[in-house]
């Protein structure tokens, strides 16, 4: 028996799509004086700024749906695409964060993209004198509970 939609495919577009906007807005970048920015193509610059963080579960509960049927929706042919493209939205939010926030409030960041999609954390030891040299100096270097590193 199949499964009962709760959204089609243009439904689900505007309903992702009113989500986001009412996290965002648009603001017009300008610079020292306050005169609007133009790119190299003649266009005034225009940043999103989240009003609060895109995640998952902020846009199942605007959908008034379970986490379960949004991954049912990614699994859908014809839905798949808004599931995706909502994800590299939530996404790239995530990887504007990581470089552009100050001072060391990482960890969540970092932790949602480990988790979420997929980036894991890198670390690189030169070995010189075998094992108990290797080991001596992973030890000295605390790297299984630093949690630095570079984030790939």
């Amino acid at each position: 028996m199949p499964r009962k939609k709760e959204y089609t495919k243009s439904t689900l577009d505007r309903a992702v799509e009113r989500y986001f906007k009412r996290i965002t807005r648009l603001e017009t970048l300008k610079d020292r004086e306050g005169v609007p920015i133009v790119n190299q193509l003649g266009e005034t610059v225009m940043v999103t700024e989240y009003l609060e963080p895109p995640t998952v579960s902020g846009l199942c509960e605007a959908l008034k749906i379970t986490r379960a049927t949004w991954n049912n929706y990614a699994g859908d042919p014809e839905l798949r695409p808004i599931v995706e493209r909502a994800r590299e939205r939530m996404q790239a939010w995530n990887e504007r964060e990581l470089l552009i926030r100050e001072g060391k409030d990482l960890k969540g960041i970092i932790f949602n993209l480990e988790n979420n999609y997929g980036y894991r954390e890198r670390h690189q030891m030169e070995v010189h004198g075998g094992v108990e040299e290797y080991l001596r100096k992973l030890e000295e270097s605390d790297v299984g509970s630093s949690g630095a590193g570079d984030v790939h």
